[in-house]
């Protein structure tokens, strides 16, 4: 945490400082005029000076292995201070600061791209900046009670994977990985970003053999997988048997790294992957654990979120997330490893928009036919329905991905404030981007919301090896109808590991699916669960359609599994609020 005077950049008094440390129980790491650094472990400084500091994990990018960034080597790098030279220089989950010593209470700090240390900042309303990893911590620091940002709860409500860089508690902003917040005493803070994932899905950053994109995405993948295990012993592995979680089982094999995997079962035979995940674990050497995800196990009174200033958490994870807790304290994990995010970054899509990039890119021809074959062999559908699916497509006028909203169980004047989508600090897609490209992008987007808001993230470190800079930045840059080719979704990926995976799991099609807990969860307490809805505070503040709600009992028999998803949503929103306003 970094807390800086705005008023007259004076030194933080002893009194103050004192002050902090007890209300936070955090640490003073470091000191400088008109600033101070508190830390809750000082092992997570790699490296404090006169200067700035540097928190957390890094590693030089570039082509892999990715060697560890050296404590002399960030003392260089404080001392240029370029923030694009370290967007491109370094990657990992790591925050810099660099202090102006000249000008008191003024500093710059630079959030790692795909990083996951988190990073919040606020003004005091006594002109106090703070920047926090935990905005409890950052309450407490400042003294202030939480105030919720109804405006935002509703966008979250209605586009629950736009995440923005305001939050959901009123004043508090994140900073986005690869953007540099500056602050000069006397002023107000400013954001520059640093990286932008539009420079590498643009066409002339495309790499233009398929058979190049399969090999620099088999080396990538292993090597950041390589740099991350570094950092542990024993690592715990959700492994579904599905492409995504086989292909970093593959990888951890590859480095040596000691890991453990766990395998979810439901009671639902949908959910039941426990074959695929046995003949993953045995091709990469390791122990398999199979874990019921009961809905026994699942506290839907209790957000996991509740420590973030967004709703992000989804009850119904807990059941596995509970599991994969107690399996890593008796296994001795030092963190916990998944393939999540691999759909997204692997643009898995069975849109026509792949067919448009060709098309812009190429011009029509034979490639252009057989990216419609491929797309209408990976959908399941007509030659004649991609074409004309990619003629309706054209003809909008942006090339921007649409972020519609769901408005279902929202009160009318909650449903008319988010007709359109707020803007997300990447910005719209530049004119040079195709729109399958763009959709790619907006995927990346998407998954930002399912990287936290889980109860095990509190015990010990989770690694994303394949939501990593090094890995989005190279996925960005293969173009879209690679992904699809010969019919298959994650076509790259799938080609990159083949001959390291068995094939039944390269050629799998169909994953399991966690459904039945959630609707088992919904229906063990509907009574409950609507009671709460329609007396909470969502519905005293009239965000919800109460009639609506009145209603569902008498409908239920006509529910799909997206109706249960969304009573589910509404009321982790509902516990989420109620964790941080004390309801």
């Amino acid at each position: 945490m970094l807390v800086s005077l705005q008023d007259d950049g004076a030194d933080l008094a002893e009194s103050r400082l004192q002050h902090i440390g007890e209300q936070t129980g955090l640490i003073l790491a470091r000191r400088w005029p008109g600033a101070a650094l508190f830390c809750r472990n000082l092992d997570a400084i790699l490296l404090s000076d006169q200067n700035g500091a540097f928190l957390g994990r890094a590693w030089h990018g570039g082509e892999p292995p990715y060697p560890a960034v050296t404590a002399e080597e960030v003392a260089a790098i404080l001392e240029r201070w370029e923030g694009t030279e370290i967007s491109r220089k370094l990657w990992g989950d790591f925050v810099t600061i660099r202090v102006d010593r000249e000008q008191p209470g003024s500093f710059r700090l630079h959030r790692s791209a795909m990083g996951h240390l988190p990073c919040y900042y606020h003004m005091s309303l006594l002109r106090e900046l703070v920047v926090c990893s935990l905005v409890r911590d950052g309450l407490a620091a400042i003294g202030e009670r939480p105030t919720v940002a109804l405006g935002q709860v509703v966008q979250h409500l209605a586009r629950g994977q736009l995440r923005l860089d305001a939050t959901c508690l009123e004043g508090f902003n994140e900073l986005a990985g690869g953007c540099e917040l500056v602050f000069e005493q006397g002023g107000t803070p400013a954001i520059i970003r640093r990286w932008n994932p539009w420079s590498f899905a643009r066409p002339d950053a495309w790499i233009a053999s398929e058979d190049e994109a399969v090999c620099r995405l088999g080396t990538v993948i292993g090597g950041v997988i390589a740099a991350q295990a570094s950092h542990h012993s024993h690592l715990l592995l959700g492994l579904s048997g599905g492409l995504d979680s086989s292909i970093v089982a593959a990888g951890l094999q590859a480095c040596g790294a000691r890991f453990s995997a766990i395998n979810l079962v439901t009671s639902d035979p949908t959910g039941d992957d426990r074959d695929y995940a046995a003949i993953a674990a045995q091709a990469a050497g390791a122990a398999l654990h199979l874990a019921p995800e009961s809905e026994a196990l699942i506290d839907w009174r209790h957000s996991d979120a509740a420590h973030l200033p967004r709703p992000v958490a989804a009850s119904f994870t807990q059941a596995g997330d509970r599991q994969h807790q107690h399996l890593a304290r008796r296994i001795g994990a030092s963190g916990y490893v998944t393939g999540g995010g691999g759909d997204h970054i692997f643009c898995y899509t069975q849109s026509s928009t792949p067919l448009l990039d060709c098309l812009r890119h190429h011009g029509p021809g034979r490639r252009a036919l057989r990216t419609s074959i491929d797309i209408a062999k990976s959908a399941d559908v007509s030659l004649s329905a991609v074409w004309q699916a990619a003629l309706r497509r054209s003809l909008r006028l942006s090339n921007s991905y649409r972020w519609m909203a769901d408005v279902s169980y929202l009160s009318g004047d909650a449903a008319c404030a988010v007709v359109e989508a707020p803007r997300h600090g990447w910005g719209d897609a530049p004119p040079d981007i195709p729109p399958g490209k763009a959709m790619h992008v907006a995927w990346l987007q998407h998954v930002q919301n399912h990287m936290e808001g889980y109860g095990r993230e509190r015990d010990l470190p989770m690694e994303w090896p394949l939501l990593a800079q090094p890995v989005v930045e190279l996925c960005l840059r293969i173009p879209s109808w690679m992904w699809i080719a010969g019919g298959q979704n994650r076509a790259v990926a799938r080609r990159a590991f083949r001959g390291v995976l068995p094939d039944i799991l390269l050629d799998r099609k169909s994953k399991g699916s966690p459904e039945s807990v959630l609707i088992r969860t919904y229906q063990a307490s509907r009574e409950a669960i609507l009671a709460t809805l329609q007396s909470g505070y969502l519905a005293r503040h009239g965000l919800l359609d109460i009639a609506s709600l009145r209603m569902i009992p008498g409908r239920e028999a006509g529910f799909r599994s997206v109706d249960y998803r969304r009573i589910m949503t509404l009321l982790d929103v509902e516990i989420w609020l109620q964790s941080w306003l004390g309801d």
